[in-house]
């Protein structure tokens, strides 16, 4: 038998493969890390993913939007029970089950997709890097409605009542923890003040963290696709944002268990995702000035038709964009033909803002010195015959 020899030019060849394949790749890492400075340095919108991973698998998952022209910041909470056609594994599945906690990428990109926007960057911790991080911040600042004495996971879960500064262990607790008898909304309330704590005492830290060797400890901390130069510019930026005034947002859907696995179906096949994140980054880029002018809207709406369960509806939709729904009801008539928002202080700009989520352009303000209701709310919006339940319709 014939021994074939060994042809050199084959290694010659592997090389030169190997070698345009690693330049590829620093290439387009250079490129997205470049891209994060430019955004920080530029008039863009910086979309950021905040993971908190637990046992390999995502447990809060906050989307930050944040402007730093003008300093100003949105979140969306995005469930990892979030139903979807997930392309990479062609068929229905929860977010969480293409999650690898290595390279998060996969399962950020699917939250791209449904938000409709590019998330090029993520942060993710794990409940030991969490805690050594908030540790190093000396706590996180929160105000607790109700004392939580719980088991929950294997553990008990002791939180006091009132305002309290939490140290890692009991800031990881306060973010992660699942009670049985609390509903969806509040644990998304609960885990967004959680992400707002946080992003609230980085900034109030912002200057310590920016000098060594404290920086190095808390990069140390935060795993991401962000590069040292352009984290440490973010969290610089962050000093002069006002945590306050962050807008919290969700996703609103409908909660079905789909083979023994509980999953949230956004409403309107995800439209709604869209339109939430289109009008947060619209908003977020008006230079100098913010829809909700400082401040959440409080609005009352009334159902004027015989749909039932219209305004509950509504509401959670109001509620996913961000404002606060005070009060749900019927209105005086179920016969009203056309919607029609409510200015009760005179707030023409707060109306066009209000109206753009359904687009109703029919707007009533004060006349004569006198509210158009009882309402204590900024705006109430009564529902016509022409709302399809997503938008005012000719």
């Amino acid at each position: 038998m014939t021994r074939k020899s060994f042809d050199p030019s084959v290694l010659f060849l592997i090389a030169i493969i190997a070698l345009v394949g690693g330049v590829v790749l620093a290439f387009g890492i250079g490129m997205r890390r470049d891209a994060v400075r430019e955004a920080l340095e530029n008039d863009r919108v910086v979309n950021t993913a905040f993971i908190l991973e637990e046992l390999g698998k995502p447990v809060s998952t906050n989307v930050f939007f944040y402007y730093p022209a003008n300093q100003r910041g949105a979140v969306l909470y995005v469930p990892s029970e979030t139903g979807l056609i997930i392309k990479r594994i062609e068929r229905l599945a929860r977010l969480e089950e293409i999650y690898e906690s290595a390279a998060p990428d996969a399962f950020v990109g699917e939250i791209a997709q449904l938000a409709g926007t590019d998330i090029p960057y993520w942060v993710a911790f794990d409940e030991r890097s969490f805690t050594e991080l908030v540790d190093l911040l000396d706590g996180i600042d929160v105000f607790m409605p109700n004392a939580v004495d719980l088991e929950a996971s294997g553990r008990r879960i002791a939180l006091p009542a009132g305002s309290q500064r939490l140290d890692g262990a009991k800031a990881w607790d306060y973010a992660t923890y699942l009670d049985p008898d609390e509903s969806d909304a509040d644990l998304v309330d609960r885990r967004q003040k959680a992400f707002q704590a946080l992003i609230r005492r980085l900034g109030e830290r912002s200057a310590h963290i920016s000098a060594d060797p404290l920086f190095d400890a808390v990069r140390a901390r935060m795993r991401s696709n962000i590069d040292e130069v352009a984290l440490r510019r973010l969290l610089s930026l962050i000093g002069g944002f006002d945590a306050n005034l962050l807008v919290t947002q969700r996703i609103p859907g409908v909660w079905k268990v789909i083979d023994g696995q509980r999953m949230l179906f956004p409403h309107y096949d995800g439209r709604i995702v869209v339109d939430i994140v289109r009008q947060t980054l619209n908003a977020l880029a008006r230079a100098g000035s913010f829809s909700v002018e400082d401040k959440i809207y409080v609005i009352d709406i009334l159902n004027g038709t015989n749909e039932r369960g219209l305004a509950s509806k509504t509401a959670e939709m109001f509620q996913s964009f961000g404002y606060e729904v005070r009060n749900v009801a019927n209105a005086d008539s179920d016969d009203l033909a056309r919607t029609v928002i409510q200015d009760h202080f005179g707030n023409p700009e707060g109306a066009v803002s209000i109206g753009d989520v359904i687009r109703c352009t029919n707007v009533e303000t004060i006349a004569g010195g006198e509210l158009l209701s009882d309402s204590l709310a900024d705006f109430t919006i009564v529902l016509g015959k022409d709302f399809n339940g997503r938008y005012v319709v000719d």
